[in-house]
This record gives C-alpha cells, sequence and structure tokens, in this order.
C-alpha cells in the first residue's frame, strides 16, 4: 500500500479560514494526508512576528515532514522578504520538503530550482500585499483609502494667474496640479458659469 504524502498547510490573515479551505481541497484532491495546518493571525506584507510561522518552521525542523510538502496559497502569503525566501527553502531542501503554491502554479520541488519567474511573482504578490494591508489600515482608522491626496484647485486663484499671462502649463505647476487636471477643472466650471 503506498503512503499518502504528508502535508502541512499554512494560511494568513486576512483571509486565513478562505485560504485554508482552498488548501484543504487541494490537498485532498492531490491525496495528500494533511498533519497539520498554521493559521495565522498576523496580515500578510507586515513585518511583525509571526507565532504560527515560527511554529511551522520547528515542526518542518522537527523531521516529521521528511520527504512531504508544505503548500501554501502563495509564496507572499508565507515569506515577507526575499531573503526570509531563499533561507526557509534552502531549509525546506536539506529537510527533503517540496513547497507548493495555489496562486500562479508555482512549485518549488525538492531540487528548488527557483525560476526567476516566480521570483519575480513573489515580489509583485509581496507588494501587493504591502499595499492592500496599508489601505484596509488607512480605512481602520478612518482615513482616506485611496491613491495620492487630491489638492482642492482654487479657480479663483487659477483665473487670476491666467489673467497674470502665466500659461495653463505655469499655472498647474504654481497651483501643484497636473495641467490636464487644471484644464478639466476650468472646463467645467465655465460649463457651470454657462449653465447658470
Amino acid at each position: 500500500m503506498i503512503e499518502a504524502r504528508k502535508v502541512l498547510l499554512y494560511a494568513r490573515e486576512p483571509e486565513a479560514s478562505a485560504q485554508l479551505w482552498q488548501l484543504r481541497s487541494s490537498a485532498k484532491e492531490r491525496g495528500w494526508q494533511v498533519i497539520e495546518e498554521f493559521a495565522e493571525a498576523v496580515p500578510t506584507g507586515t513585518k511583525r512576528t509571526r507565532p504560527e510561522f515560527r511554529r511551522l518552521l520547528e515542526t518542518v525542523s522537527s523531521g516529521q515532514l521528511a520527504g512531504g510538502v508544505l503548500l501554501v496559497p502563495s509564496l507572499s502569503t508565507l515569506f515577507d522578504s526575499l531573503s526570509q525566501l531563499i533561507r526557509t527553502a534552502d531549509d525546506l531542501r536539506i529537510r527533503s520538503v517540496a513547497l507548493v503554491t495555489l496562486a500562479k502554479p508555482t512549485e518549488i520541488d525538492e531540487g528548488y530550482a527557483i525560476s526567476v519567474r516566480a521570483l519575480v511573482q513573489f515580489q509583485q504578490d509581496l507588494k501587493g500585499s504591502r499595499i492592500r494591508e496599508g489601505l484596509a489600515e488607512s480605512r481602520r482608522k478612518g482615513k482616506r483609502a485611496t491613491g495620492r491626496p487630491c489638492v482642492e484647485i482654487p479657480i479663483d486663484r487659477a483665473l487670476a494667474l491666467l489673467a497674470e499671462g502665466n500659461g495653463l502649463r505655469a499655472t498647474a505647476r504654481l497651483l501643484g496640479v497636473a495641467p490636464s487636471r487644471l484644464h478639466r477643472k476650468l472646463k467645467a466650471a465655465d460649463a457651470q458659469v454657462g449653465a447658470e
């Protein structure tokens, strides 16, 4: 009888429960035996201490998973930096543990031929995770959580600068806004005056 491949699952907030469900389903489809699940309460993209990650590494170090698999939603869920990925991947290789991700099927097998494409994808995922976490934190604090701050354009001041002989670009530069945005604002103000 062939023994099922042992697997550890690792998920991380903000969607740990949904991630674990996907990981369990994937492990079941592949016929793998889940021996332990780790659900991190610390969100992806943060540099805080992660007790579940530390516990996961201790489990791997104990040798319980030799020849097994560590299954994660994406590399950015498990790692916070490229150097951490390389160090941990080396540890996993030494202990004969394969690292498999669900996102953008990346399998870093026992040979650990980490492709440049996988590393680039990791960096992009990590950056996206940090941006999403920053936006969520801003929303929690009640701050505006979209792109650049919106600078209000004082139409009266813009018209005065234009009347002084400044061009559209020079006026926009003096007001600290993009010329296209100033142009749209002036056009809207002109349409509003025409409608009155």
